[in-house]
């Protein structure tokens, strides 16, 4: 995986993008079952002969995802903030996200929404949003045209408050002496944005009752980036 963030060494870099191959399979494999084996309208798991074959079905594994490609993306920024090793440009970083993504994202999203929009005007604000990865943020049109993206607007989410915060990390690091200061500063970062979307689904679900399928409220940044933070 070839990031700003300087990927591990040797064996570790290689072992980490094999983990991330078994995360995407996994979920490749879960939303193939969903295609085929829908769930019913109270949300509960269809059913499949086999219990074990069901569990492994329907265990989505995106935070390892998000964990893993959390770990390579801000290595760079750890070193930076707490060995004090150079930092390249966020511009260079974003444009190198740029192109691994886009390219073929947005071929699949015009190639999909044009087979379900075969006469113009179509649905233009679901194009939109899925071009602009917004579309986590809508409740009706969050899973539309290619519902597996909400993932990939939050890891494109992530890159932004990564640029945002890696620096200012660094820069908080700089007048402490101790390394074992440092080390601590970022690990207390990192807890906190591992515990606000705990807090938030918590408040959601049990304080205020909003149920499962508000998927803005469980799939939006705000309920998912404790896997990043992780």
């Amino acid at each position: 995986m070839s990031t700003s963030a300087g990927a591990p060494p040797g064996n570790r870099a290689g072992a980490i993008d094999g983990f991330r191959g078994l995360a995407a399979l996994s979920t490749v494999a879960f939303h193939v079952w969903q295609q085929y084996f829908r769930y019913d309208a109270g949300g509960s798991h269809p059913p499949v002969d086999n219990p074990l074959v069901g569990a492994a079905l329907s265990l989505e594994v995106i935070d390892l995802f998000f964990v893993l490609s959390a770990y390579l993306l801000t290595l760079s920024y750890a070193r930076a903030a707490i060995d004090g090793r150079s930092l390249r440009p966020a511009r260079l970083f974003l444009f190198r996200r740029a192109i691994r993504i886009l390219p073929l994202y947005v071929l699949a999203v015009l190639v999909v929404w044009a087979s379900r929009n075969p006469s113009l005007p179509g649905n233009w604000r679901d194009l939109v949003e899925h071009l602009t990865f917004t579309h986590v943020f809508d409740q009706q049109r969050i899973f539309y045209t290619l519902g597996p993206t909400w993932s990939l607007s939050l890891e494109v989410l992530f890159y932004a408050v990564l640029v945002a915060l890696g620096p200012l990390a660094v820069r908080a690091c700089r007048p402490l002496r101790r390394r074992g200061s440092r080390v601590a500063l970022c690990a207390a970062g990192c807890a906190v944005l591992y515990a606000a979307p705990l807090a938030w689904i918590a408040v959601a679900h049990y304080g205020l009752g909003v149920p499962h399928t508000d998927w803005v409220v469980y799939f939006g940044p705000q309920a998912r980036f404790g896997g990043f933070a992780a």
